[in-house]
């Protein structure tokens, strides 16, 4: 009996020592993470000091997911992470963020908000369509529920025209294209 109590006090003191280690932890990415957000708010471009600082959240956040996997938290974190890379840039490391995200936390509501980043990363950054479109088709096939699933069909179908998308999206809903209001007749304004 005697034997069993010290084996439980060992296993509680461990968790609690870990719990301990995870609490401090957060605490530290929180307090770095205030001091990155406000930097990157007050600046336009980055100082590479700046980008070092950004680079070391990156790495806890990194460091965390990979400390805590089953931790939901972690999931949060990778996308702060892809997020950050992308202020860098530095737009293949936050690709490589976001694919580890989806691979380790597919049900989560992160997934499909990576992924409809990614999309737009490949689009607009590296203006690589075929890849941009893979994503989306993610986002279909996997998050079909999802609020990044909204309209996927046009967005697979007008990836790379935002204007074709747009008026796609208008006539799906039945509204005019901003800045083409229906005009009335001469003879009506008479």
């Amino acid at each position: 009996m005697k034997r069993y109590l010290t084996v439980l006090t060992a296993i509680l003191l461990a968790t609690l020592t870990s719990c301990d280690k995870r609490v401090g932890e957060i605490e530290e990415i929180n307090e770095m993470a205030s001091s990155v957000d406000s930097m990157i708010r007050s600046v336009p471009v980055l100082t590479v000091e700046q980008k070092v600082k950004t680079e070391r959240l990156i790495a806890e956040y990194l460091e965390f997911a990979s400390n805590y996997p089953s931790d939901t938290l972690s999931a949060k974190y990778l996308v702060d992470a892809a997020l950050l890379y992308n202020v860098l840039p530095d737009y293949n490391r936050e690709l490589d963020v976001i694919d580890k995200l989806v691979k380790q936390f597919p049900k989560s509501a992160y997934a499909p908000q990576g992924l409809a980043i990614a999309a737009r990363v490949c689009e607009d950054n590296l203006r690589n369509l075929d890849r941009a479109k893979g994503y989306l088709q993610q986002i279909q096939a996997n998050y079909s529920d999802s609020p990044y699933a909204i309209n996927i069909d046009l967005q697979i179908e007008h990836i790379g025209n935002t204007e074709g998308l747009l008026q796609a999206i208008m006539e799906r809903t039945g509204q005019p294209m901003p800045g083409t209001a229906a005009v009335d007749s001469i003879d009506a304004v008479k």
